[in-house]
């Protein structure tokens, strides 16, 4: 791990988050690592043209919730959040980022860097005496839609804590990652419970779908 200032690297310095259980469109897949190029898009596509056919748009950007962590095999969970239910139909299943305690911090740059952004999130958090844990997500606020330069790019990394219970609701504004959505919508932050509000803005909607344009294989 570098020694350097998280300011003065792509993982910006990690904080503390306790965040409220949020409602979600899911798709479940287990996999050897090596398919996981192979699964994305169609996982993204099935997902996305099944809400839209439901009318349901996404609370914010898209995430991948990994239930456990091999080396070899995948386990984890793509997926959108949602305000409200679904009908399961295919693959889509209704289900849930969960309540809970996390270390949080923001990676800037290419989806190639994220494994060494993870390993500094769990030093960081090992070394301030937090025991991780075996699960973890990701949320793809900024990506390729950007452009090419990769360090324009953000993903939210979250690190579940074991032993902490949620005690206050804590969602962030997510303006700060992606300017058009900004009020009283959740985009790359989790949604606090009771506070469900109008669908996004047509902005905020932009915003959302720009977030999974491209993001398909260039995730692993």
């Amino acid at each position: 791990m570098s020694t350097a200032p998280f300011s003065q690297r792509v993982l910006e310095t990690p904080t503390i988050v306790s965040v409220a259980e949020q409602s979600a469109a899911i798709i479940k897949i287990i996999v050897p690592k090596a398919a996981i190029r192979a699964v994305m898009p169609p996982a993204i596509k099935e997902l996305t043209a099944t809400l839209a056919a439901q009318g349901i748009a996404p609370a914010g950007p898209m995430f991948t919730h990994h239930l456990a962590m091999d080396d070899a095999v995948f386990d984890f969970e793509v997926g959108f959040p949602i305000d409200g239910s679904l009908a399961e139909t295919g693959r889509l299943r209704f289900g849930r980022l969960p309540e809970v305690v996390v270390a949080r911090a923001i990676y800037r740059g290419g989806y190639e860097g994220l494994s060494a952004a993870w390993g500094e999130l769990r030093q960081w958090t090992e070394t301030n005496g937090h025991q991780k844990a075996i699960d973890l997500w990701e949320v793809y606020a900024l990506g390729p839609e950007t452009g090419s330069n990769t360090a324009e790019w953000r993903t939210e990394l979250n690190q579940p804590i074991s032993g902490h219970v949620h005690r206050r609701d804590d969602a962030a504004d997510y303006g700060s990652l992606c300017p058009a959505a900004r009020g009283p919508h959740v985009h790359g932050r989790l949604r606090a419970r009771g506070t469900i509000g109008p669908s996004p803005s047509s902005d905020a909607r932009g915003c959302i779908k720009s977030s999974v344009i491209l993001a398909t294989s260039e995730i692993y």
